[in-house]
């Protein structure tokens, strides 16, 4: 539970998406159509991390339905601890794929 948190609170640190964007020279360029309210980057990365750990708390739920006897409903359970390991395999993956591209920002020279 302490990476959810600490994952949350990276996330927080992200800069919301506006509409204009400021440019190297500090002039502001026009961005997208400000009209629109578009999600931004941190949003979308949390709104993900927090539908992967609901699947994780309905995955040990229905587990612990299946051990102390409530539920028989076993191929309930089978797919919903499948869903909720194919959905952390995707967190972890799109995880690696941002800190790769971090390192490979770090790595360019100015």
């Amino acid at each position: 539970m302490s990476d959810f948190n600490a994952i949350q609170s990276i996330i927080g640190q992200l800069p919301k998406q506006s509409g204009v964007q400021e440019t190297q020279a500090g002039v502001k360029s026009p961005g997208k159509n400000q009209d629109v309210d578009e999600p931004g980057f941190a949003d979308v990365l949390t709104e993900f991390l927090n539908s992967v750990n609901d699947k994780q708390f309905t995955a040990v739920a229905k587990t612990n339905e299946i051990i102390s006897g409530e539920s028989q409903d076993l191929i309930s359970v089978m797919s919903s601890v499948e869903e909720s390991r194919l959905s952390f395999q995707l967190l972890l993956e799109i995880r690696n794929k941002l800190l790769e591209s971090f390192k490979e920002i770090q790595r360019m020279q100015i």
